[in-house]
């Protein structure tokens, strides 16, 4: 079992790709960047400040989520989404100060919050997800859809790898979307590692993570094509 979960987190490692994604939303506030400017620029103190003070953003992003009328609307589930991600991909290796993952992960269960193998504290999409099973085709698609291409992230999902085909209809749906920066990383980690995984030919738990995406063509055409893709 330790063997089988060590290759499962490598594979996660090798491919590289996140779920939380980062994008912009309009005339948004970032309370976790407030924390930590603020840190930086008061001095050294307690480590775990700056830290708090994001958990306490979490914590307000919660409640608002809790307090909000029902039943939420497409417009609020990403309008909480942008702000979790906002919130936490830029401040990616939070963990938890004086609590532990398990208190974490029921406290925040409902918003998508939780702490991951590493200790660091993710957000699993689950909002935006949602958001987009309510009207695939609503006015905020170009936020929803992205929902498609990793889908809901629950806890240690490590060997999670994107769905390609969504990944290129987000891409030619919305060229210019709020995602679209988080669609290329992904498309070009995937296919980054794909081609070393071919090169090295190697058939080890690296290989089993690509080998659905591997078909019968020579090995060096397909290397070939890993590396132009």
């Amino acid at each position: 079992m330790k063997r089988l979960t060590s290759n499962i987190v490598s594979c996660f490692l090798l491919i590289g790709l996140v779920s939380i994604g980062y994008n912009k939303p309009d005339k948004e506030t970032i309370p976790g960047d407030q924390a930590k400017r603020s840190q930086e620029q008061s001095g050294p103190s307690n480590p775990c400040q700056w830290k708090d003070r994001i958990v306490q953003a979490i914590d307000r992003i919660n409640h608002e989520y809790k307090t909000s009328e029902k039943p939420l609307t497409i417009e609020k589930l990403v309008f909480f989404d942008q702000n979790l991600r906002r919130l936490l991909s830029s401040n990616s290796v939070l963990y938890p100060c004086n609590d532990d993952g398990l208190s974490w992960s029921r406290k925040y269960i409902k918003i998508g919050v939780y702490v991951g193998h590493f200790g660091n504290v993710t957000y699993s999409g689950v909002l935006l997800v949602r958001a987009h099973k309510m009207n695939p085709y609503s006015e905020y698609r170009k936020y929803t859809l992205y929902s498609t291409i990793y889908g809901d992230h629950q806890f240690d999902a490590y060997a999670v790898t994107p769905n390609l085909q969504m990944a290129y209809r987000y891409k030619k749906e919305f060229p210019s979307g709020p995602f679209i920066g988080r669609i290329y990383s992904t498309l070009g980690g995937f296919y980054k590692d794909l081609y070393m995984v071919l090169r090295d030919n190697l058939r080890d738990y690296k290989y089993d993570c690509f080998k659905r995406y591997i078909d019968g063509t020579p090995h060096e055409k397909q290397t070939r094509r890993g590396w132009r893709d």
